[in-house]
């Protein structure tokens, strides 16, 4: 698939998506931020990871990256492939970059300057340089060394669109899918690398909080953001899904208010630990620290309760109801 204009990493504090809704602008396919985020169950997805600064880790909010990956990017409408060995040798990742930005096509590739995701537009051999658009683009600019890559002796993880998906036929069935993995996800049922996750995973982080554990300072700041702006997408994707089932429109309404009422929890600790600085002194507040796991347990009371509204909305589709023509 050849792009059709420059791609840009779309805004988004989850970049897998922000990566995946600028390539498919590129290519002249765009879906909304909340259906690239709906669809993939980025919205849904969320671990509790630690660090050596202590609980809410960053690496959390990439704990889902690689998981079924292709089978969730492919409910955008458009097949990716990926290129990950685990013994991949740079030079020869450069080779698989260049053979697609050659014939215009856009490659999403980790951990470019930053452990997070961005787009590599094309390939300078002479310079061995990518012109990239990632997070630091507009402070630092388009040109990243291939020395320098990948940052931090992270993993060596690519993505390129390779073809149209004939979703049409098929889109009740992706959409259903993406209401299971929401579910799933939401529930805490999937734990990679045996970290908590979902509701289970905001109860761990008020334990943290409770217990009067180290917290990750930036980490934690980055984690509530990210993680407000995730289930905000999720609750617009469930409100737009409700109009499109209307045998399901309760259920998934009810889920869509349950993920508005977690998010507006989670707003209240965004200003208490604004990104990047976390909080002065904050964290070392006992009476903080209190109103702090407070809302996180209310809030993974929402996170489960917008689960089982999703649950309800599956049942009836189990019970044989289909999308609605409009």
């Amino acid at each position: 698939m050849e792009r059709r204009a420059e791609p840009r990493l779309a805004p988004n504090w989850t970049t897998l998506a922000g990566a995946v809704e600028g390539v498919l602008a590129a290519l002249g396919v765009p879906l909304p931020r909340h259906a690239v985020m709906g669809l993939t169950g980025c919205a849904f997805a969320f671990a509790l990871a630690e660090s050596e600064a202590g609980a809410a880790s960053p690496a959390g909010l990439h704990a889902f990256d690689t998981w079924r990956l292709g089978e969730r990017l492919a409910r955008t409408g458009v097949r990716f492939e990926r290129f990950a060995p685990n013994d991949a040798d740079p030079h020869e990742a450069i080779a698989w970059i260049a053979s697609r930005t050659e014939r215009g096509v856009p490659v999403i590739a980790w951990a470019l300057r930053l452990r997070e995701w961005g787009i590599i537009r094309e390939v300078d051999q002479a310079s061995e340089t990518f012109t990239v658009d990632d997070l630091l683009s507009p402070e630092v600019g388009p040109t990243a060394a291939w020395a320098d890559w990948p940052w931090g002796g992270e993993r060596i993880d690519l993505l390129a669109p390779v073809e149209a998906v004939a979703a049409e036929d098929a889109a009740e069935d992706l959409v259903i899918d993406s209401l299971r993995d929401a579910a799933a996800l939401l529930e805490g049922r999937i734990r990679p690398a045996g970290l908590p996750t979902g509701a289970e995973a905001l109860e761990a982080w008020a334990r943290a909080f409770e217990e009067g554990r180290a917290i990750d300072r930036s980490g934690n700041a980055h984690c509530l953001a990210a993680l407000l702006a995730a289930r905000s997408d999720g609750a617009t994707y469930f409100s737009e899904l409700a109009e499109a089932l209307p045998e399901a429109s309760e259920p998934l309404q009810a889920a869509a208010e349950g993920l508005r009422r977690e998010a507006a929890e989670l707003a209240q600790l965004v200003t208490l630990f604004p990104y990047p600085a976390g909080g002065a002194g904050a964290l070392a507040s006992a009476g903080i620290r209190r109103i702090a796991a407070a809302a996180l347990r209310r809030a993974a009371d929402w996170e489960r309760q917008a689960a089982q509204r999703v649950r309800v909305a599956l049942a009836v589709f189990d019970s044989g109801h289909r999308l609605s023509s409009g």
